[in-house]
């Protein structure tokens, strides 16, 4: 399960069964409150058992939504 924060509220933004979809709302959450205001996300990944990783945040969690739209070509 992937999970978004708001580190600023650390608060609990919503939960995604797929990166993509989480990446999806990064980039509509910038959309919609501006790039400054998503820089504050967070997007953890939890697995089966309970235990918890950081993929990105902030400017990298901004590169790395950007990148699954527009991934660099070769």
């Amino acid at each position: 399960m992937f999970e978004l924060w708001d580190l600023a509220s650390r608060n609990a933004v919503a939960t995604f069964r797929t990166r993509e979809g989480a990446l999806a709302a990064v980039r509509e959450y910038a959309a919609s409150h501006g790039a400054r205001a998503a820089s504050s996300l967070l997007l953890g990944y939890e697995d089966e058992s309970g235990r918890s990783t950081e993929v990105a945040r902030g400017g990298q969690l901004m590169t790395l939504a950007q990148a699954a739209v527009h991934p660099p070509s070769n």
